[in-house]
């Protein structure tokens, strides 16, 4: 069984994240329109600069052996609700690795955020994204443009 962890990126990361999203570019770019904005490792690591300053946000890569495989977010976080986005390297879909990384967000969440309600918001196009979402028990619950809002709510321990 791979041993999925959550790791807070750090700047010196920039240059093994970008070369993922690089590598998945013409994936991501379908879903995540930010991709088309990344052009460059130092873009990668103004992102992050951004991130871990923004305190609606919290920014985790998911690591296997000490390596990027994707990168998993709380977003939009307000009192105790937030947004999750999340992304995988080719090669790491359809293995179990989102749905592990998204548990364990989860975990997090509730224990250290005392966050209670999570929405994933995705295009409706977005199969595998969808199957994550339903897969670890969140509800659709709307239909906004070409996006669908899928919410679970957790239980704090």
């Amino acid at each position: 069984m791979l041993k999925i962890q959550l790791v807070t990126p750090k700047l010196e990361d920039s240059d093994e994240i970008f070369n993922l999203v690089d590598r998945n570019r013409s994936e991501l770019e379908r879903w995540l329109p930010w991709v088309r904005l990344m052009k460059s490792s130092a873009d990668e690591t103004n992102f992050l600069r951004n991130s871990l300053k923004d305190s609606t946000k919290l920014t985790f890569g998911i690591v296997i052996n000490q390596n990027f495989v994707g990168m998993i977010d709380l977003h939009e976080i307000k009192s105790e609700t937030a947004e999750v986005g999340y992304w995988l390297d080719k090669d790491s879909v359809g293995k179990g690795i989102g749905s592990s990384a998204l548990k364990n967000l989860e975990t997090l969440s509730t224990r250290d955020y005392k966050i209670r309600e999570l929405k994933i918001i995705l295009n409706m196009d977005n199969q595998k994204s969808m199957n994550v979402a339903k897969r670890n028990g969140y509800q659709f619950i709307e239909q906004n443009g070409q996006n669908l809002v899928f919410k679970k709510e957790l239980e704090i321990f």
